[in-house]
C-alpha cells in the first residue's frame, strides 16, 4: 500500500500521463515516497543514465511490496543490459 492507502502499481512513471518535457514535475507529483523513488529511477533510465538508475532502484530488489520489487527488477535488469553486465541482468530478471 502507498501512503494514501492504495495498492502500489509497478513502474509508476510509465503509468503516469505527463506532458512531454515535464518528467520531473510528474515524478515530483507522486505522493508516495517509495513510488517516487522508483519513478526517479525510471526517469534516470529513460534519460540514458543506467548506472544511477540501477543504484536508485537496487535497494528495492528485496522489497516486500511486489510492485516495488517488480519495478526494481525491471529497472536494474534493463540497466544492467545497457551496461553490458549480463550476469547482473540475469539475477534481476
Amino acid at each position: 500500500m502507498d501512503c494514501d492507502g492504495y495498492p502500489r502499481i509497478p513502474m509508476p512513471l510509465m503509468c503516469t500521463a505527463f506532458v512531454p518535457g515535464q518528467i520531473d514535475a510528474a515524478v515530483a507529483g507522486i505522493s508516495d515516497p517509495d513510488s517516487r523513488t522508483i519513478a526517479t529511477a525510471e526517469a534516470l533510465y529513460f534519460r540514458g543514465q543506467a548506472t544511477p538508475a540501477a543504484e536508485t532502484a537496487r535497494p528495492y530488489l528485496d522489497a516486500t511490496d511486489p510492485a516495488l520489487r517488480y519495478s526494481a527488477c525491471l529497472i536494474c535488469g534493463y540497466a544492467s543490459l545497457s551496461l553490458n553486465r549480463i550476469a547482473d541482468a540475469r539475477r534481476c530478471l
